[in-house]
């Protein structure tokens, strides 16, 4: 081809035939933290918080459980103060030995009522014994249904979110302001019991007007009324999946070898 041909026509200049790489600004994806790193970050705090919960949930139930053990043993002083010992109402009763020892008649009469006292005595002892027996393991079953309904119902009040500080304390606002036994254990067999105090506790003007009605009428009017403004105010759990993270930084591009020779030639 002659020069005339390739006047005007500029050919590039190839520098090198191996591939390079320029550097310029790309975008780069840098994450405060890995998923996996936040998830075990999330497991120990929510095995922390767990930990924590669950000792404060039993110390709430020793407390109660000494409380209502305190109150049971002044309930029986009291009840015991104001009933007469057997013993001694028995021994009112026992046959009087007579003066006169050599009274034939009156030594016999003695003798047969002694009998017939010692007798009854015995039979009632073992009467006394065997009430006592079948009261205490009525008495334990009792206790033992108790226990678990407190277990029960300190577990609903974790469940819920409860304050097990603000919990005793409010328990012990709604028995200082007339809270009966049957309401008491209304509350305490409910599956949000402990939400329902705390929600009566923070509702004095409600808590009032429940407590001035009947156990009947004050538990269906928690059930209808109460209850539904309380779970309300349940925290609830977000099933959202975690923000996507920030992206910034920079990149490489790697430049082939057109692009190096041709640079922004486009192919028609």
């Amino acid at each position: 081809m002659s020069d005339e041909n390739n006047e005007g026509m500029t050919i590039p200049e190839v520098i090198s035939d191996q591939p390079i790489t320029e550097e310029v600004n790309q975008p780069e994806i840098i994450a405060e933290s890995s998923p996996a790193s936040e998830e075990n970050h999330e497991q120990k705090t929510n095995g922390v918080q767990g930990r924590i919960n669950d000792l404060t949930a039993k110390r709430y139930k020793e407390e109660r459980r000494a409380n209502e053990a305190e109150q049971e043993l002044a309930a029986l002083k009291a009840q015991y103060a104001t009933q007469t010992p057997a013993s001694q109402s028995a021994q009112d009763n026992a046959p009087v030995l007579p003066e006169d020892i050599y009274d034939e008649e009156a030594m016999r009469k003695y003798h047969i009522d002694s009998q017939a006292y010692n007798t009854a005595t015995a039979q009632n002892a073992a009467k006394n014994q065997f009430e006592a027996q079948q009261q205490q393991s009525s008495q334990q079953a009792i206790n033992a249904q108790h226990q678990a309904n407190i277990d029960t119902y300190a577990a609903n009040a974790t469940r819920d979110g409860v304050n097990f500080d603000k919990l005793a304390l409010a328990e012990q606002a709604l028995k200082q302001n007339g809270l009966s036994d049957q309401l008491g254990q209304f509350l305490l067999n409910d599956p949000n019991g402990a939400k329902l105090v705390e929600y009566l506790n923070d509702n004095p003007a409600e808590m009032h007007e429940v407590l001035k009605l009947d156990p009947v009428s004050a538990g269906i009017r928690i059930a209808n009324e109460i209850k539904p403004k309380a779970l309300s105010q349940t925290p609830r759990v977000s099933g959202a999946p975690d923000p996507i993270p920030n992206v910034n930084g920079g990149g490489y591009v790697k430049v082939d070898d057109f692009n190096k020779q041709f640079p922004g030639a486009e192919i028609i």
